[in-house]
């Protein structure tokens, strides 16, 4: 308990976090299924967040650049 949503996904890095509507973990997993499977009774009611791996170096965004879509075909 107190853990800030900052320590839970930097301890789950690479991973994905069920948060509740309250805010509260629910459930963490390796992969989008798992979570989904472990919440599977609540999944309307959760929001899942992957947790980046920070050692990997990629493209930030600046405020200039459009943020990519999933429907985007470039």
């Amino acid at each position: 308990m107190g853990q800030t949503i900052w320590d839970v996904l930097a301890s789950c890095e690479g991973g994905w976090v069920a948060i509740s509507r309250d805010g509260k973990v629910i459930a963490h997993a390796g992969s989008l299924e798992e979570a989904e499977r472990l919440v599977a009774g609540e999944r309307h009611r959760v929001t899942f967040l992957y947790s980046a791996r920070t050692d990997q170096a990629g493209p930030s965004l600046t405020p200039e650049e459009p943020v990519p879509s999933r429907a985007s075909t470039t």
